[in-house]
């Protein structure tokens, strides 16, 4: 129904920046969460009743008795909450009650930045728990460095265009500057990115194309043998799609495309020499 050019100014890079972060990891556990309830404020369990308490990781605010964590980005490894040394629970807020600690089963779901304890009571009463933490394996950020690169002759032609990328895990700087490379390659010039209309609903098989394709499909886009815009046949990525359904079942889908020809050297498994025939991309 409707083929547009994009304007290619608009997705032209001949500057990209990335930042390299590196971490270490602690080599011990230690207590990284401890609940701020204790004493008469000592939080109850009733009998046959579960409670489930988040530990998040790193606290806005930490305990005293908490390591330091002004360089802490996320966990390594929780350790499973263990009776006694993490939890203790008594019949009594104050601790001066019988210790029903035997009585509670524990059960943990961990992730990089938070543990839930879950907490059930066993016993025929009402528990309280008087200490609750959490210990872990910490995972620290260190020095951080930026890679930049850039292409002059695109800058020359069409002006400084940069990219700051937030890119958070490249691992090593020669890998931060292959991909600083890598989309100079694509982006230093013009790109031809099309969107193209279609009446998804025309027939069944056009219906159930528009309904299957997806993002990053290769397809072919035929629009020279009508209109003339292109000098062949021209296979294309899909980099976007939005569907409108109007009113008496008018239903349109729209494909933003980019040109496979900005990118070559496509890997063949079992056929291609890494490194000479082709690379690796991102």
């Amino acid at each position: 129904m409707q083929i547009e050019q994009e304007d290619a100014l608009d997705n032209i890079i001949n500057e990209v920046n990335v930042d390299v972060k590196f971490f270490t990891t602690d080599s011990d556990a230690d207590i990284v969460w401890i609940h701020a309830e204790t004493g008469s404020s000592s939080p109850s369990i009733p009998a046959g009743q579960k409670r489930v308490y988040r530990a998040f990781f790193p606290q806005l605010e930490g305990d005293t008795t908490q390591v330091l964590y002004t360089s802490a980005d996320s966990i390594n490894a929780w350790t499973t909450t263990a009776a006694t040394v993490d939890v203790l629970a008594n019949t009594v807020a104050d601790g001066s009650g019988t210790n029903a600690t035997g009585d509670l089963t524990i059960a943990n779901v961990k992730t990089a930045n938070f543990m839930d304890i879950t907490l059930t009571n066993g016993n025929a009463s009402t528990v309280y728990i008087t200490k609750l933490q959490a210990r872990a394996t910490v995972t620290r950020a260190s020095d951080q460095t930026q890679i930049t690169a850039n292409d002059s002759t695109s800058e020359t032609a069409f002006g400084k265009r940069v990219f700051d990328s937030d890119a958070p895990f490249i691992p090593t700087s020669e890998e931060a500057f292959q991909w600083c490379q890598y989309n100079l390659v694509r982006f230093k010039d013009p790109l031809q990115m099309l969107r193209v209309t279609i009446p998804a609903n025309r027939n069944d098989t056009t219906l159930d194309k528009a309904m299957t394709l997806d993002i990053s499909d290769r397809i072919t886009l035929d629009a020279h043998t009508k209109t003339g815009l292109l000098a062949a046949d021209k296979d294309f990525f899909i980099e976007g799609i939005s569907h409108a359904v109007e009113s008496k079942d008018a239903h349109t889908v729209q494909f933003l495309l980019s040109p496979v020809s900005s990118l070559t050297k496509f890997w063949v498994l079992g056929v291609s020499l890494l490194e000479s025939e082709t690379y690796i991309g991102y």
